[in-house]
Order: structure tokens, then C-alpha cells, then sequence
């Protein structure tokens, strides 16, 4: 998504480990992780949201596991031979992307392994249909894999191997802020190619990586996270973000900061009439971060002058005494 791992389009499917070579080679006994992601590029709102992703008779159906999703569902299993997945994500009110890029993105996701004793290089391809409310679907790409078990190179030494090893670097994450516990993507350079060799924490603390390739990494963390520094850690050194993930408390801290005026020419106030502002932090829709103020003192209110930043939209991050809470900022 060029906000969420670079989307090339309104849906997705990415599927880890991808595999060995052209012919994306695996072991019969590898978990594919999968995410299937979607963004409302329309012109409105959309209301629901169903998925449905056909499994090739190929999979052992008794391995499936749900993992992290963007947005609440209900799940079912349908089908005979080929097993049907269904997720159902209703009054999720996704805003088209032309108003909020990052709030009209979402993804699901899950694991899976091959059956057992699949002849020799049988290939597994699979697919999702995505409906916007009551439209036709659209297809994602179609992902494929071939289990070998006569490989002789092991799969995790191989792409080791493959890779010169370079410093990582983290250019955005996404979403940036949230108050909803699940998922965050570290989009960069130089990741580990096995997405289990990245050691990531969040302020300070160890996460869990999920899925993964050189330029992108899935982690989901415990609920008692709130803010702090993204790291990523590989062979060739730490990379540490420039702007801090937020897990906030929004609603209640909503009601008692003001922002104005809003849209501005780039001069505004912030205003907390419940507290103390700790810190401000202003970055634009791909993370970017152009401005930072920490205050030492006591402060209710800060006058801030982005009058030189481009129009467009940008993300404030409010620290407070009570937690963290985000404002939408428009620059005319």
C-alpha cells in the first residue's frame, strides 16, 4: 500500500516464506503465513466487507489457524474437497481513500501447512475474492508454492546465503497510531528474507514478527504496549525508527484537545483543557517525521508554525499525562 507495504492496488495477497527460487521451492512440512489485503478506492464509504478465499485440497485443513486482522470479523468454514474461508467485517465504515488513505486500508490473515506426502513437486496456488458491499469481487493476485522434499540446500540457509548482508533501515510504519490491539507493518530495507530471523521490539520490549520479507515485517504485540522507538535488529545492525508507535486511548482523550484552526495555512494551536501536553509530534501520511517538541515544563497549549510544509494531510501525536491521542491535521 504506499502506506501499508506498498499496495499496488485496491487488494493484495502476500504469502511467507515465498519460497526458493522462480519456482518458490518449500519444504513439505512448511506454515505459510498468509495476508490478503484490501482499501476502499472509491468514491464512498463502504459499509461491509466479505472475503472468501477457496483453499486447494492440497492444504491440511486441520493446520489452519486465524491470525491478526484490521478490523473485527466473524469467520466460517464452508465447502467440501475445497475448503471455502469466509470472513464477514460488517459496519466497519471504511472511508474511501481519497479522504483517508490510511483509514480506507485493512488486511485478515492466517496460517496454513501442506498435507503430508504430497507427490514431489506438486504446486499449491492460491487466491481471495474481496467484496465491497454489494459490488462484484475483485481477485487478488494469485500466490504459489512448490513442495519439494528433494532439496538438498536448506530453505533458511540458502536465502541466508543468497542475501550480502546490509544495516537495516525502517522508512515508515503502518498505521502509525491505533487503538485497537492487532497488527503493525514495518515497511524498509535489508530485513532478514526468513521473517523469524528479525528481532523487533517496541520500547524496549521484544514483539512478536509474524510474517516478513527483506523490505517488510508483520509484528503484533501484547496489549500493555503503549508508545515508544520501533527496532529492528539483523545480522547487519539496528535500525531505530524516527517517529514512535502510538497504542492510545483516543476516545477519552478526544474531547479534552483542541486543535485550530483546522484546516490551517499551517500555523494552529493545540490545547488540552483535562492536563499537561508532554510531547507533540507531527508526521506526514507515510510517516515521515516533520516536527518534534518535547516540553520540559508544565504546558496546557503550544503554538505551532508548519507554515513551510507542503498541503496535504498529516497525523499529530499528542503526549499527555492521561496517555496518547492523534489529531488529523490538514495544511491548506
Amino acid at each position: 500500500m504506499n502506506a501499508n507495504q506498498r499496495f499496488l492496488r485496491s487488494y493484495d495477497k502476500q504469502v511467507s516464506p515465498t519460497g526458493i527460487n522462480n519456482n518458490h521451492l518449500i519444504k513439505p512440512d512448511t506454515k505459510l503465513n498468509f495476508v490478503i489485503r484490501f482499501q476502499n478506492t472509491g468514491t464512498d464509504t463502504t459499509y461491509a466487507i466479505t472475503i472468501t478465499d477457496t483453499l486447494s485440497n492440497n492444504f491440511d485443513i486441520s493446520t489452519l489457524q486465524k491470525q491478526a486482522s484490521s478490523h473485527p470479523f466473524t469467520f466460517d468454514i464452508s465447502g467440501k474437497g475445497s475448503p471455502v474461508l469466509t470472513w464477514s467485517i460488517t459496519g466497519i465504515n471504511l472511508p474511501d481513500s481519497l479522504h483517508n488513505n490510511l483509514g480506507s486500508q485493512g488486511f485478515v490473515s492466517f496460517s496454513i501447512s501442506p498435507k503430508k506426502d504430497l507427490p514431489e513437486n506438486t504446486v499449491i496456488n492460491n487466491f481471495a475474492d474481496i467484496f465491497f458491499d454489494y459490488n462484484k469481487p475483485v481477485r487478488t493476485n494469485v500466490t504459489y508454492q512448490t513442495v519439494s522434499s528433494k532439496e538438498i540446500i536448506d530453505q533458511n540457509q540458502f536465502e541466508r546465503k543468497s542475501l550480502q548482508v546490509f544495516k537495516p533501515s525502517i522508512t515508515y510504519i503502518t498505521p502509525q497510531s491505533t487503538n485497537s490491539i492487532g497488527t503493525i507493518t514495518i515497511s524498509g530495507e535489508n530485513y532478514a528474507p526468513v521473517f523469524s530471523d528479525n528481532t523487533v521490539t517496541l520500547d524496549g520490549k521484544k514483539v512478536d514478527v509474524i510474517s516478513g520479507n527483506t523490505t517488510s515485517l508483520t509484528i503484533s504485540w501484547p496489549n500493555n504496549f503503549k508508545t515508544g522507538e520501533v527496532t529492528v535488529t539483523t545480522e547487519g545492525g539496528t535500525a531505530k525508527s524516527n517517529v514512535d508507535f502510538v497504542l492510545g486511548t483516543e476516545s477519552v482523550l478526544n474531547s479534552s484537545i483542541k486543535v485550530y484552526p483546522n484546516p490551517t495555512n499551517g500555523k494552529f494551536i493545540i490545547e488540552n483543557s483535562d492536563g499537561i501536553i508532554k510531547s507533540i509530534q507531527v508526521s506526514d501520511v507515510l510517516g515521515k517525521n516533520i516536527y518534534k517538541q518535547i516540553f520540559k515544563n508544565n504546558t496546557q497549549s503550544s503554538q505551532i508554525n508548519l507554515s513551510e510544509a507542503n498541503a496535504g494531510m498529516y497525523v499529530i501525536f499528542i503526549e499527555t499525562d492521561m496517555g496518547t491521542t492523534t489529531k488529523k491535521l490538514i495544511i491548506k
